[in-house]
């Protein structure tokens, strides 16, 4: 017997509106977190439309975890987040992702 895996589109809107259940604070958190991600792919050349299915071929795989390192680098490059901020922003996009299936 094998089980079907359930798939489904996870839009920005509603990761917001689940992060603002929590607070409005959190809402604010995940809206700069995601212009930050947006940056970064935008600096790779990508959109979040284009590399969502490409990190699903790699989830799991050291070059997954190398693109979110890739992240946090490019964040910390900036030199206009502390570290604090980078900490903050990384959680709301693990979080995003983990809304997309990846673990």
């Amino acid at each position: 017997m094998t089980l079907a895996l359930i798939t489904f589109s996870y839009s920005r809107a509603q990761f917001y509106d689940f992060q603002g259940q929590r607070s409005v604070n959190n809402r604010e958190g995940a809206i700069k977190s995601l212009k930050w991600f947006d940056r970064y792919l935008s600096s790779l050349g990508e959109t979040e439309d284009s590399v969502m299915p490409k990190l699903h071929e790699i989830k799991g795989k050291d070059e997954f975890y190398l693109f979110l390192n890739g992240f946090v680098q490019y964040m910390v490059t900036s030199k206009k987040l502390s570290v604090n901020a980078i900490q903050t922003y990384l959680s709301f996009i693990k979080s995003y992702f983990r809304k997309h299936g990846f673990k």
